[in-house]
Order: C-alpha cells, then structure tokens, then sequence
C-alpha cells in the first residue's frame, strides 16, 4: 500500500468515524434524531448516512447504513414505549431497511453522476427533480387535508384551496433553485447531490414502511400507510435533507477535492488508489 493510499484510507476513516458518532448521538439522544412534532414524527438521522455516501467510497456507505440500522435496534431497546417503537426491535424493521438504504442511496448518486455526463443528462435530472417535487407537494396538501374526516368534503377542499398557493410558492422555490444550479458554473457539476438526497430520502422512507408492513404485526396495507406518511413527516423530511445535506456535501467535498473525486468508481480513480 502506498503512502497515498494509506493517506485516503486514513482519511475515510476519520470521516466515517465522525458520521458514525453523529448517527449514534443522534439515535440514542431523545427527541433529537427523531422530532416529535404531534402528530408525527420526523425523522432526521439518514442526513449524516447521505451526507456520507456522497463524500465516501461504497464500503463506507454500507457502514454508516448499518451503524444507523444498529443503533435504531439499540434505541428501541432503551426508548421504546409506544407499539411502533416496539416494533424496531425486529432487525427486519430497525437494520435491514437502513443497509438497504446506503446501498440503493449510492448507487442512485453514482447513477445520477453517469446521468449528468451525458448529453443532455442535466435536463433529465432536472426534470426528474421537478416531477418528484410535484408529487410530494400533492401529496402534502392530501396529508393535511386528510386530517380532517372524510365525509367532511367541503372542508377538506377548502382546505386544498387554501394551501395551493403556500405549496406553489415552496415547489416553485426548490424548482428554482436547482435551476440555478443548473446555471452556476461552481455549483453545476454538484447538481447530482441534492438529487440523490432527495431520492434517497424517499427510499428511505419507503423501505421502513415496507418493512413496517410485511414484518410488522398490524401495520395495515402499505398504499394508505405510504400516502399518510409521504403526505406529512415524508415531506417534511426531504426539506430537511435537502437544506442541511446539500451544503454540507459539496462543502466538503469542495474542502478536499484530492480526497473526494466526483466518482469512487472510475478507472481513473482505481488506478489512483491502487
């Protein structure tokens, strides 16, 4: 192994360590990770684990995935009051949901990185981007307006209505700001990241509910268990995703460029490390 090599190891090291411990505080602390906003809770401890996958080579990603899904088995252990807590006990639920996580997180970055080369490849992404911010801004509107009783139909449309202009003012914000990305020539090449946060998120999300639904006891159907949660704390959650790991991700990556290359898995790179 040569001395530079030994360098970049040492310093994945130490980043994984850091995001490990963050992950770690953030699971086990109360009411830190996990914000408790009545009625729902958000969930926020994935940041770091994205944070990480952008910044890291795939093995460490499939670590942190696996430091958040063993840390949220532990804090069920020693938090856990309500059934839904309970449930985390079961590694299908708590572990095997958040490896999964890393790993398709990753790869959706690195396919948005082989995306972004091509031609036209930004025009994709944001168009991907866009759509998928659409949807979930549908699907906030139903989750609040779904917390007034369905036979109450004049109300909830009411309700719609009033929310339309709030959620087309926040869409067309985060639509615009990655067009201005799309347009700055130092944030251009960085257009994948809030993209796979994004994503990521989501799948996030989803597989939890996958795993809620098919190893946990009374959880109900998976479709109205996704639009309830996509459509309250799953929105919430990109926002906060995509305003702390975007920044962060590209600051670091801008901090250690010799370190961080923009793909772990070209033969540019593997020659570097070999």
């Amino acid at each position: 192994m040569n001395r530079r090599k030994k360098q970049n190891q040492v310093f994945y090291m130490v980043l994984f360590s850091i995001f490990s411990a963050i992950i770690i505080l953030l699971t086990l602390i109360p009411n830190i990770g996990y914000i408790l906003v009545p009625p729902i809770s958000i969930t926020i401890i994935h940041i770091p684990v994205l944070i990480g996958i952008m910044v890291l080579p795939f093995v460490y990603s499939i670590g942190l995935g696996l430091v958040f899904g063993l840390s949220s088995l532990v804090a069920s252990f020693i938090h856990g009051k309500t059934p839904l807590d309970l449930l985390f006990q079961n590694p299908l639920i708590s572990v095997l949901p958040r490896v999964l996580f890393a790993v398709l997180a990753f790869f959706v970055f690195l396919g948005l990185r082989k995306l972004q080369k091509i031609k036209n490849g930004d025009t994709v992404i944001f168009t991907i981007v866009s759509i998928i911010t659409m949807v979930f801004l549908f699907f906030g509107a139903y989750g609040i307006s779904s917390t007034i009783h369905e036979e109450n139909i004049p109300a909830r449309l009411n309700l719609l209505l009033a929310l339309a202009p709030i959620f087309m003012v926040i869409g067309g914000l985060l639509i615009g700001a990655y067009y201005l990305m799309l347009n700055h020539k130092n944030l251009k090449n960085n257009i994948a990241i809030p993209s796979a946060v994004m994503i990521g998120t989501l799948i996030h999300t989803i597989l939890v509910l996958i795993s809620l639904t098919l190893f946990g006891d009374g959880m109900g159907d998976l479709v109205p268990l996704l639009q309830a949660v996509l459509g309250s704390n799953g929105f919430i959650e990109i926002i906060a995703a995509l305003v702390v790991a975007t920044p962060v991700s590209i600051a670091i990556k801008a901090a250690f460029p010799e370190r961080i290359p923009q793909d772990f898995f070209t033969k540019e790179r593997r020659e570097e490390i070999n």
